[in-house]
């Protein structure tokens, strides 16, 4: 669904926000969503390490766990981790955007979003929609570029981006809709 939202044609959903991208998919994750802050560091680390071949300009991580109300790099040993991995990504000139999470917090962010070296990105609704309620929360009325109730943010958030209800490739060929801060921060 977010590889659809970045790099789709438009021919089985909507096009995506950069057709001609390619992508290079790095898995930290096991098949149920769970894994380990090392297997993302690993990953981070990986393409960093091979930027130049595969012309890696960004990083997206839909992903993330804890709550940080502020910058985060030296909160606990993981966060320092991630830091010290994502700022590196940074220096190569990769710019990395995360999902800062789907928990309705108004004053915090998980990690990797509140990464100060990170562009972290929060969900907006992309048109008018009756009341929706989600699992953390209901928004009573919707409107475009309204900030969805279960997107977290906090004093830090840099970034606003449509992420419900958006319609995009779905596995196995045609499309979806899906909601949430993943969907918000595909990078432009």
């Amino acid at each position: 669904h977010v590889a659809g939202i970045i790099t789709s044609r438009g021919a089985a959903s909507p096009r995506g926000i950069a057709p001609d991208a390619g992508l290079v998919a790095v898995r930290v994750m096991d098949k149920n969503a769970s894994g380990w802050n090392s297997d993302m560091i690993a990953g981070i680390d990986w393409v960093v390490a091979n930027q130049a071949q595969f012309n890696i300009k960004a990083i997206n991580l839909s992903l993330g766990a804890g709550r940080y109300a502020d910058m985060c790099d030296a909160q606990d040993a993981n966060t320092m981790l991630l830091a010290s991995a994502l700022g590196a990504a940074r220096q190569a000139g990769i710019v990395t955007f995360a999902a800062s999470g789907n928990e309705g917090l108004t004053n915090g962010m998980v990690a990797p979003a509140c990464i100060s070296s990170v562009v972290s990105v929060g969900a907006v609704y992309d048109a008018n929609l009756v009341a929706t309620t989600w699992p953390p929360c209901s928004d009573a009325t919707t409107m475009a570029d309204q900030i969805t109730c279960f997107s977290n943010s906090s004093s830090t958030l840099d970034l606003l981006a449509p992420g419900a209800v958006i319609v995009s490739t779905a596995l196995g060929g045609g499309q979806v809709s899906k909601s949430g801060t993943s969907m918000a921060s595909p990078p432009p």
